[in-house]
């Protein structure tokens, strides 16, 4: 039932919500800590491995759209910048990368009653001359893989 303060003003007692959110925040957040500590050796600079993290969290944030101007602004940043150079050119281990985290997700997806089917992107082969850069960085990697399961 609501509650009037002293003002007149209606006020909804939302501790219980506010608590599961901040529970269901920090199991993501332990989730994702762990996840980054696994693929850490991806990565031979720290401010790379830092970046990725960054981008993997503005990626589970609800946007409007997902692209690195709008997860720049969302997680603090002044501009895209940092996100379109890990996507880019930073070095790092990308195909180890996605070997780790999908096991990683298998592993915590694994209730021994589902299936796990894991879909490989398709093969591409390489272009004859380079192409053009676009001029905003989308998250190419962020679907490359679809992890799909399903019930016996």
């Amino acid at each position: 039932m609501p509650l009037r303060d002293h003002d007149g003003f209606v006020r909804h007692d939302q501790d219980a919500a506010v608590a599961a959110a901040t529970v269901a925040d920090e199991a993501r957040s332990a989730l994702l800590t762990d996840l980054m500590g696994q693929v850490a050796g991806c990565f031979p600079r720290r401010e790379t491995r830092q970046c990725c993290g960054q981008m993997v969290h503005g990626l589970l944030m609800e946007l409007d759209d997902h692209n690195c101007w709008t997860i720049a602004e969302a997680i603090g940043h002044r501009g895209p910048h940092r996100l379109q150079h890990l996507l880019s050119r930073a070095v790092w281990d990308d195909q180890h990368l996605m070997d780790i985290a999908s096991a990683w997700a298998a592993g915590h997806l694994d209730d021994g009653d589902a299936v796990l089917i894991v879909d490989e992107p398709p093969m591409r082969s390489p272009p004859l001359t380079a192409p053009a850069r676009p001029a905003s960085t989308a998250v190419p990697w962020a679907a490359s893989r679809c992890a799909r399961w399903r019930s016996p």
